[in-house]
């Protein structure tokens, strides 16, 4: 699902705008009770895990977008920086470079990233916190890199193991 990029996204307009989408989508050929199963990469991750709660916010407002919530079997997260990356911060940077060209960039997105982003911690309690409301147990597996980079020093791993775990004692693991 392809979500609105505008000037200034955060990752709650992102995560908003895909629980919207998803909610459409399902209503529109009779799915919305098939439950869900996320997977998500890096930002993705993040973006996701805002997203379910957001949706679980929903009940008695918006019962529609609640569903998603209430569908949501599971989330595989693949190299997700559940506490930041030190190679955010490269990323960072590539983006100015590519924004001199024709490529768009977001740098707000990428400094959520960042070790130490308070937008980061924001999104992290909340779904630590959403986690024992699930409907039916939500099941999380992270994927973590098994390898770190080469030829790139001083820098090891992308997203160091410390912060590819969610951190839930029922969380599944695994190495990529």
């Amino acid at each position: 699902v392809l979500f609105r990029k505008t000037a200034n996204s955060s990752v709650f307009a992102v995560a908003r705008d895909l629980v919207t989408r998803l909610e459409i989508l399902r209503s529109g050929d009779d799915t919305s009770d098939i439950p869900i199963i996320f997977a998500a990469h890096s930002l993705g991750g993040t973006v996701v895990k805002d997203a379910l709660k957001f949706a679980q916010d929903q009940h008695g407002f918006q019962d529609h977008l609640h569903s998603i919530f209430q569908c949501a079997f599971g989330v595989i997260f693949f190299g997700t920086p559940h506490r930041g990356s030190e190679i955010a911060s490269m990323g960072k940077m590539a983006a100015r470079i590519a924004s001199f060209g024709l490529a768009e960039s977001d740098h707000g997105l990428l400094k959520t990233l960042e070790t130490g982003s308070v937008e980061l911690e924001r999104v992290a309690d909340a779904f630590s916190r959403m986690l024992p409301r699930s409907a039916k147990g939500l099941r999380i597996y992270s994927f973590q890199e098994g390898l770190p980079l080469t030829g790139i020093k001083p820098f090891g791993k992308v997203v160091e193991d410390y912060s590819s775990m969610v951190g839930d004692a029922f969380e599944g693991r695994a190495l990529i």
